[in-house]
């Protein structure tokens, strides 16, 4: 394989659940990934060097503008970056400190900000067509009490989504987000076990279950392969079906 045909992709948060599954996804595809987290994250399952791994705070701009530049210099192109570093901070909305609220934006919002205009910018100058994909969430779209920063900074993922699609689209750049429901990562692994938490959850999504990792990485793939090279600006709920549901009434029992 030329230089040339080897596709570089770039993904954050990689060291989390959701990160981890799409950096593996991504590899098998094909792309030599940048796997980036606080801690480089380590990858014993992906053969060869297919995965890079870097320690990286990307709620620092001077860092990821670092991971960057080191990229355009070895490859000169970049063809995927994904954002899917995400930090969850609740607190009742009245108690919640100007520290969670400012660290859940940097996490969530600014670092996508970031790294977009980062990827932007590579693939612009190197006349790469890639495509930019946020993990955005379906706290989004609905509202608890005690998710202030979280969703506040996701909902601005959204809107920075459609901003960045319609700014790259010149230049032959799609920017996508996946707003994925609850997901069974290690985070959400003992709320999830949890009896009333997971029963609350079943009731409340049509499909009747929390999505597996792999099913996020699997719509990520999609969006930065070459069968929706005509889809820009678009936030794909995956979440079994929970944005549709009338919350006066509980999901239909599994047969």
């Amino acid at each position: 394989m030329t230089k040339d045909e080897i596709r570089i992709a770039f993904v954050s948060g990689a060291g989390g659940g959701i990160g981890r599954a799409i950096t593996r996804r991504l590899a098998a595809d094909g792309f030599v990934v940048y796997a980036a987290d606080l801690k480089a994250p380590d990858f014993p399952d992906v053969p060869g060097s297919s995965v890079i791994s870097l320690a990286c705070n990307v709620s620092s701009r001077p860092e990821v503008d670092e991971i960057f530049t080191g990229i355009a210099d070895r490859h000169q192109r970049l063809d995927a970056a994904v954002s899917a570093a995400g930090l969850l901070i609740l607190a009742p909305f009245l108690e919640m400190t100007d520290e969670d609220w400012e660290r859940g934006l940097e996490v969530n919002l600014s670092s996508v900000f970031w790294c977009g205009r980062a990827a932007g910018c590579l693939m612009r100058d190197t006349g790469t067509s890639g495509s930019i994909i946020n993990i955005a969430s379906i706290g989004a779209f609905m509202a608890a009490g005690t998710s202030a920063s979280y969703s506040a900074a996701k909902g601005g993922v959204v809107s920075l989504t459609r901003v960045m699609s319609t700014a790259l689209a010149p230049s032959g750049i799609r920017v996508n987000a996946v707003a994925p429901g609850t997901v069974s990562t290690p985070m959400m692994k003992d709320a999830i076990e949890d009896e009333e938490f997971g029963t609350m959850i079943a009731a409340r999504t049509p499909l009747g279950r929390a999505a597996e990792p792999e099913e996020i990485a699997g719509v990520t793939s999609f969006l930065a392969g070459p069968d929706a090279t005509y889809i820009t600006g678009q936030t794909i709920l995956v979440d079994g079906g929970r944005s549709v549901l009338n919350y006066t009434m509980a999901g239909e029992k599994r047969v």
